[in-house]
């Protein structure tokens, strides 16, 4: 190949997705009926398309389904896709755990009892190396001894646990009791400053605990009234014209990208990275 011009890079790594929910990019709710065989494929091929080369779909997944293409594909992967990799079916207090129709694909967590059994199970499905809770202050959080339990269970059974956590008083509660991995950044709440010195000491503390960054999906407020990336040409190959309509907001205030670009986000990201905290 003629590669004159062009930037070479290595295949991105996305480690927070959940596949399979949505037929179309600008949809904005997961729906459990679209969570096929079919559209898995069809999501692997699209990040296979943008340079995504492999993907860890993080604790929501269709259990009667999952396992199976996942061994399936693993053996002989579909042809064009990014390689596929699974935490399973994460685990929450009940009705605590992700939004919507991803919410059934959970354990509904009620005891420390029940916490490690569920771990069980997901190690006895061969989870690939991650299993995911959910600790969100908004929705409902485990008991403390439940989630030691499920960290606990987990490193025994040689798995690693990524958590959704809201409050950043529960970010630090979580890196004590020996979370592997957040789903998220602090910077999803806004009553206090998303990092303090406190919770840079426990990060510090705890080398080997990643961050996803998680910027969200495309919005306007960071990206301006009409992203700059709303021409290129791998845009119109893979959305339809009206998905492609639906990023360009004209309401958006004329300062609101400067704004974002200069705001929390942007600081709490610098802070963590002076920490040495590591991003995924």
């Amino acid at each position: 190949m003629d590669l004159t011009g062009k930037t070479v890079m290595p295949a991105l790594i996305e480690l927070h997705a959940h596949l399979g929910y949505f037929k179309t990019n600008t949809e904005r709710r997961p729906r459990a009926a679209s969570f096929t065989r079919e559209q898995l494929v069809n999501d692997l091929q699209q990040l296979a398309y943008y340079g995504v080369g492999t993907v860890l779909s993080l604790g929501a997944d269709r259990r009667e389904l999952v396992y199976q293409v996942r061994d399936e594909w693993r053996a002989a992967p579909p042809p064009n896709t990014a390689r596929f990799f699974t935490a399973g079916q994460g685990l929450a207090a009940p009705n605590a755990g992700p939004a919507g129709e991803l919410q059934d694909a959970v354990y509904a967590v009620t005891s420390e009892a029940a916490a490690r059994k569920d771990v069980q199970e997901l190690a006895a499905h061969k989870v690939d190396g991650w299993i995911k809770i959910w600790h969100d202050s908004r929705r409902g959080k485990m008991p403390p001894s439940v989630v030691r339990a499920i960290i606990d269970e987990a490193h025994k059974q040689k798995l690693r646990v990524a958590a959704h956590i809201h409050e950043l008083e529960d970010f630090k509660e979580l890196l004590r009791m020996g979370v592997d991995g957040l789903a998220h950044p602090t910077w999803r709440q806004e009553l206090v400053e998303p990092v303090d010195d406190e919770l840079m000491a426990l990060l510090k503390e705890h080398p080997n605990v990643f961050m996803c960054t998680s910027f969200w999906t495309p919005r306007n407020q960071i990206y301006g009234a009409r992203p700059a990336w709303i021409d290129e040409p791998i845009l119109r190959e893979t959305f339809s014209p009206d998905e492609i309509k639906a990023l360009d907001n004209p309401g958006t205030p004329k300062d609101a990208a400067e704004k974002w670009a200069t705001g929390r986000v942007p600081q709490a990201l610098k802070k963590l990275k002076q920490a040495g905290v590591r991003f995924g």
